[in-house]
Parts: C-alpha cells; sequence; structure tokens
C-alpha cells in the first residue's frame, strides 16, 4: 500500500470542543444568551464537563466564523441601549 498524506497521522492535540459543545457555543453566541467567552467556558465546565479556557473557547468560535466584532452587531439594543 502506497503511503500518502491521508496515511499520515494529524499533528497536534485533538479538538477540546466539538459536536454538541461546539453547536451549543455557536448558537448562544449568536442568539445573545451567553454574552462572554467567560460564560461559555462556566457552562462548558458545569453542564458539558469540558475543561477548557476562554481563548480554547474564543479559537473554535473564531474557526467556525464567529469573532466578538460580529456578535456586537448582531445582537439587538438593550432597553438601556435604546
Amino acid at each position: 500500500m502506497h503511503q500518502t498524506v491521508r496515511d499520515l497521522p494529524k499533528p497536534g492535540a485533538p479538538r477540546k470542543i466539538t459536536g454538541k459543545a461546539l453547536r451549543f457555543i455557536v448558537l448562544a453566541a449568536l442568539r445573545g444568551t451567553l454574552n462572554s467567552a467567560a460564560e461559555m467556558v462556566h457552562h462548558l465546565k458545569a453542564v458539558e464537563g469540558i475543561d477548557v479556557g476562554e481563548t480554547c473557547v474564543l479559537d473554535a468560535l473564531r474557526r467556525e466564523g464567529i469573532s466578538s466584532r460580529r456578535l456586537v452587531w448582531l445582537r439587538e439594543p438593550t432597553k438601556k441601549q435604546q
């Protein structure tokens, strides 16, 4: 069998935030239910049992195409802001 690039092992550690947890934080970020990476970290530790840091959450969101600047434009202004 010929060894190709597909056969080589993947470099780096496996992702900690995948599947259901990744979908949850993406939707929470877009809907505005969790407003910061610290809130997402707390939720992941409490509910999902995943021990991650804020940078890991922000990197996962960036890989999904969501940046902190973009979230500001997607949310509706609060009554206090209006």
